[in-house]
């Protein structure tokens, strides 16, 4: 891709507009390409979904020899779309995600390296495609479901927090992971 045609993609894309959305909450203002490095986030998104989806697969396997095994993974969900593009009345949020999964940008905020000075304040993202997140752990038996609970006591603004909790599973008795 030339240097012209990544700077119109950001141009095109800086004024984009989607939403956040998380069973508790949709908000508007979730903007994914803005600059050189969303767009290299965003381009790469398949890749990392793969490698992604590795990792924590195998953290996950690799956490006891129990018969099953659970871990969560916190991902910001950005629908492609605006509020004109949501359902009216209430909305069931599994069965929109997953109706509307091809649209769905998984963004997984990685903790920083807590040995590196310079960068304390700053978290790295990562853009997941969440149907191919997804169907990588069907293939892999791992299961997952969105975690709904809500800590009650905590502050208000936790109650209105966009992220989505998954919880993701793997029963040690069914079938061995796929390799490539």
């Amino acid at each position: 891709m030339t240097l012209e045609e990544k700077v119109n993609i950001i141009k095109e894309n800086k004024n984009k507009k989607y939403l956040y959305i998380s069973p508790r909450i949709i908000n508007g203002g979730a903007n994914l390409i803005n600059n050189y490095d969303t767009l290299e986030l965003y381009q790469n998104m398949d890749e990392n979904t793969s490698k992604f989806a590795e990792k924590a697969m195998v953290d996950l396997m690799s956490q006891t020899d129990d018969d099953m095994v659970k871990d969560y993974l916190n991902l910001n969900l950005v629908f492609c779309g605006d509020f004109n593009d949501l359902p009216e009345g209430s909305i069931n949020f599994n069965n929109f995600m997953l109706n509307n999964i091809d649209k769905i940008v998984a963004i997984y905020n990685c903790l920083p390296d807590l040995n590196q000075k310079n960068n304390l304040a700053e978290t790295k993202k990562i853009y997941l495609s969440l149907a191919k997140l997804l169907e990588i752990f069907k293939e892999n038996n791992i299961e997952w479901k969105i975690d709904e609970s809500i800590n009650k006591s905590g502050p208000y603004i936790i109650h209105n927090n966009p992220t989505t909790k998954f919880s993701i599973s793997y029963y040690s008795k069914k079938e061995k992971v796929k390799t490539k």
